[in-house]
């Protein structure tokens, strides 16, 4: 934060190409923040649905 004058940062990882990893092997992306930077990150434009949720809900607990 000192070196970018950041007010704070996001930390962001991808794993498996279906979340936009390219290259295998695991590495973090850390974005400096300012405040009022306007940068938006968006993982879609839709919402899941209360059902769906709770179907992912079952899975995951099952898969435990």
């Amino acid at each position: 934060m000192k070196a970018t004058n950041a007010d704070g940062f996001n930390v962001l990882q991808n794993n498996r190409e279906a979340a936009g990893q390219i290259i295998n092997h695991l590495h973090f992306h850390i974005v400096p923040r300012t405040k009022g930077d306007s940068l938006k990150l968006s993982f879609g434009s839709s919402k899941a649905e209360e059902e769906e949720l709770k179907e992912y809900e079952k899975k995951v607990k099952e898969s435990l």
